[in-house]
């Protein structure tokens, strides 16, 4: 066994003495001389090697990403509307990220989700039909507003005994994309699949099937028509001698 200052994320290679060595991940790959595992931070060696061999492996370790990210565009913008420093901070932590450019990505991308300030709109109707959660499409062009806007709230009131009218608030945030992809991403992260030994799983299929049709025709050459006890014979007259 043979240990490193940071579990293994990937391994390059093993040499002994200068000369490589076959590498294989641990319960996967069989017949090599070293074996690996992701996030330990041992390695294996199939036969150890004589005393005073050099071992030297190239490897990837892991180790924690600590960086930040800033919208300076929104901080200067909360800055001139409220005063201040125009700053709001979160921290996020995901284990699940194990490189510089994921860690780089995910930290813009939660910027441009929740890194601007909603807008958020009020208006009042009576037409009915409408629920919290529904996506509302607004083109307003005169105030600047366009693209689908999530409703938060409807509240109704009685107006003279006449008809009921509505008071709807609605968010449209840029950063939030595609409010669709928003839910589906957040229902996946709470419906994880498990399977185990015992597990039955019924699978709804809809089969499907063909159905042959022949048939087949007999051809009979016409005949004339006949008709009997239809001859009509006139009166006649013969002179007998």
């Amino acid at each position: 066994l043979f240990e490193y200052p940071f579990p293994v994320g990937t391994v390059n290679g093993i040499k002994e003495d200068g000369t490589p060595k076959t590498v294989g991940v641990k319960g996967f790959d069989e017949g090599k001389d070293y074996y690996w595992t992701y996030n330990s931070e041992v390695i294996e060696a199939a036969t150890a090697p004589g005393a005073g061999v050099d071992v030297s492996m190239n490897y990837q370790g892991l180790y924690d990403i600590l960086l930040t990210e800033t919208n300076y565009s929104e901080v200067a913008s909360r800055q001139t509307i409220e005063g201040g420093t125009g700053i709001y901070e979160s921290i996020i932590d995901d284990p699940q990220i194990n490189s510089q450019t994921i860690a780089t990505e995910t930290a813009l991308a939660y910027l441009r989700r929740f890194g601007v300030i909603p807008e958020t709109i009020a208006f009042e109707t009576d037409e009915p039909g409408l629920r919290s959660g529904q996506l509302l499409p607004v083109d307003i062009g005169m105030y600047d507003l366009s693209g689908n806007y999530l409703i938060e709230s409807v509240s109704v009131r009685d107006e003279a005994g006449i008809i009921n009218r509505y008071k709807v608030n609605a968010v449209s945030n840029e950063s939030l994309s595609d409010w669709l992809d928003f839910f589906n991403s957040l229902s996946r992260q709470t419906q994880k699949l498990t399977l185990y030994d015992e597990t039955k799983v019924s699978l709804l299929e809809s089969p499907t099937d063909g159905v042959t049709t022949s048939d087949s025709a007999t051809e009979t050459n016409g005949k004339p028509d006949s008709y009997t006890d239809s001859a009509h014979t006139d009166f006649s007259e013969t002179d007998w001698i």
